[in-house]
């Protein structure tokens, strides 16, 4: 989530809104305190406490806001520059110091950044801000996927790398003269960055940026102020564990795959790992650790602890091999990687890829007598085959049909046995294959011609009326709306062939395919008269034809060459997009208009259009 800092004009209070987007990806703002007592500036997020820190504007006091919005005064820090104005503000990706733009009074050349200790005694240092040209950085943000802080130089409007240690850049990064100003700077756990912008007045547009050149991409409407300023926490640390393979024989080996995914803007070192297995697991081989770190307990043992461990920025990972032992069932494990800030959660638990819930540990299977074959009461679907696979790391297997082989391909329905030879016994197991009664089917209907600039619909029918998947498919350069919904649309181009394979509850299959010709005709079509009287008819001159064709620019001159009407990204066949016989609201006179056209079609081919049309009164 976002924070927002945000004051009304003069010497008002900051309020602290907060910014979270729904499942529509659409900013909502909620208030968490309207009026904090202060104007508030400089703020950043610290993850070692999961406080925002700011200064008093007026002051330049040291704040602390908690969670509901209460604000703590912790006095002036040591050998703090009081006599300078500070408007930009982020806390570093470790936490524990507060870094600021400062210049002068009034001004708007940044001459040095600041760095306040967040913690007793708070104290000051500085460094000079070091730049080819004059900057005016308004707002700060740390990228939590590179690590690198990008400010907004509200002097050339655009955005800047800054370094830590005051170097200060713009290149490779768009100018946007259009912003007025933007006092808040800020990334989302994606790594998204979006900004809190004037484009007159008052800052009232959230933007989000593309944050490698600068463009923006796209803006948001919120709450109006006229001194932003912003942060977020968009720092986290992820473990996820996973098991190769996940059902196994007794006494087999499988592989646990730690993966560490750090968008916290920093690497994290001396961390502790720890990952517990039942008794009967031996850890058989430690393939691949981490670049620093001490391994406590490993090999031999049925738990896996490191002592300071380095945990990078980006990605990286930890393998080991374990025996699961002459044991049966299945067991839910979860690693905890320790000793991160409070803001990233402390403690960090592994989280099972394979499911949607957060956080959740992840299972291995030991599958004994009666339990290898993996298929859930199989059914084999008319005229086709399936696939019997049995549990995994079996020395040898031997199905009922003499084939060898972990997997099994049956096109008959019946029993299928398989016996499983493993280091520790041999293990056997049968299976009943059904067989579905209906062949499944689907019916695009006959092939078909459409007009070029139509919108082509793929309707369907099926003797399934249960739930299906579907894989929609279409030759040449064309594309369709969707490709897995029900009904997907297309604006042909060209000839072309649309197929589509459905599956069913019981994995059965069917496919069928349309050929579709495609009948290009681009002849626009204009009345040489229209009656703008109010009747209803013909009142309106537009253009018309065969499909729904994009009109570039539509325009209309009178007798002596003057322009009377002009339309740009129209459409063909849409009256609003058509001369009401009107200049500025003005009735034109009645007589012979001259119009141009010029009408894009859908291979982006363009053709100029043009004559004349007889307004009658």
């Amino acid at each position: 989530m976002l924070y927002l800092v945000l004051a009304g004009s003069g010497n008002a209070n900051s309020s602290l809104q907060q910014i979270i987007f729904d499942e529509n990806g659409f900013p909502v703002v909620s208030t968490i305190n309207p009026d904090l007592g202060v104007r508030l500036t400089s703020v950043g997020y610290n993850v070692r406490d999961n406080f925002i820190y700011g200064l008093d504007y007026q002051t330049k006091k040291l704040l602390r806001i908690d969670a509901e919005g209460n604000v703590s005064d912790l006095g002036l820090p040591f050998s703090f520059f009081t006599d300078l104005e500070y408007r930009s503000g982020v806390v570093l990706a470790g936490g524990g110091r507060l870094t600021i733009v400062g210049r002068e009074p009034g001004g708007n050349t940044d001459q040095l950044l600041a760095s306040i200790n967040l913690f007793p005694p708070y104290q000051a240092g500085y460094l000079p801000i070091l730049s080819d040209d004059p900057v005016e950085i308004t707002d700060m943000a740390i990228d939590p996927i590179l690590g690198i802080i990008l400010g907004w130089d509200n002097t050339n409007k655009r955005l800047s790398n800054i370094s830590s240690g005051g170097p200060v850049t713009s290149v490779g990064f768009q100018s946007q003269p259009e912003i007025a100003s933007m006092g808040s700077l800020f990334f989302d756990k994606a790594g998204n960055l979006f900004g809190y912008a004037s484009f007159g007045s008052q800052e009232n547009n959230l933007v989000l940026f593309n944050k490698f050149n600068g463009e923006i991409l796209e803006r948001f409407t919120g709450p109006a102020g006229s001194f932003s300023d912003g942060c977020s926490c968009p720092f986290q640390i992820k473990l996820f564990k996973k098991v190769v393979p996940s059902q196994v024989i007794p006494c087999s080996e499988a592989t646990v795959i730690y993966t560490f995914v750090n968008t916290a803007g920093t690497s994290y070192g001396q961390k502790e790992f720890l990952d517990v297995f039942p008794p009967e697991f031996t850890i058989t081989e430690i393939v691949k650790v981490p670049v620093f770190g001490e391994i406590l307990s490993g090999e031999g043992s049925n738990q896996f602890e490191m002592t300071g461990m380095d945990v990078l920025l980006g990605t990286d990972s930890l393998v080991i091999k374990v025996d699961v032992g002459n044991f049966s069932g299945t067991f839910e494990g979860q690693a905890f990687a320790n000793g991160f800030p409070v803001g990233l959660g402390g403690e960090i638990p592994s989280d099972n890829p394979l499911t949607e819930e957060p956080e959740d540990p992840t299972p291995i299977t030991v599958l004994a007598e009666g339990e290898l074959i993996l298929n859930d009461e199989p059914l084999l679907c008319p005229n086709g085959s399936l696939i019997l696979t049995a549990a995994a790391n079996g020395l040898d297997y031997t199905w009922s049909d003499g084939s060898q082989g972990q997997t099994l391909e049956v096109t008959e329905p019946g029993w299928y046995g398989v016996e499983v030879q493993g280091s520790c016994g041999s293990f056997g197991d049968s299976i009943f294959v059904a067989e579905v009664e209906h062949l499944l089917f689907i019916d695009l209907g006959e092939d078909r011609e459409i007009q070029f600039g139509e919108t082509l619909l793929l309707p369907y029918s099926t003797n399934n009326n249960g739930a299906l998947q579907f894989q929609w498919a279409v030759s040449g350069e064309d594309v369709l709306s969707c490709s897995n919904c029900p009904n997907p649309s297309a604006n042909p181009s060209e000839d072309a062939t649309y197929s589509v394979t459905i599956t069913d509850e019981n994995g059965c299959t069917a496919t069928d395919q349309l050929f579709v010709k495609l009948i290009k005709n681009t002849k626009i079509y204009a009345p040489n008269a229209f009656s703008p009287n109010g009747d209803g008819v013909n009142d309106i001159f537009f253009l018309q034809g065969k499909g729904n064709f994009i009109i570039k620019i539509f325009e209309v001159f009178d007798r002596w060459g003057n322009l009377v009407f002009e339309h740009r990204a129209g459409q063909v066949n849409k009256m609003s997009d058509g001369w009401d016989g009107t200049k500025r609201g003005k009735t034109m006179h009645a007589g012979v208009y001259v119009w141009y056209a010029e009408v894009l079609f859908l291979d982006d081919k363009s053709e100029i259009f043009s004559g004349d049309v007889l307004l009658l009164k």
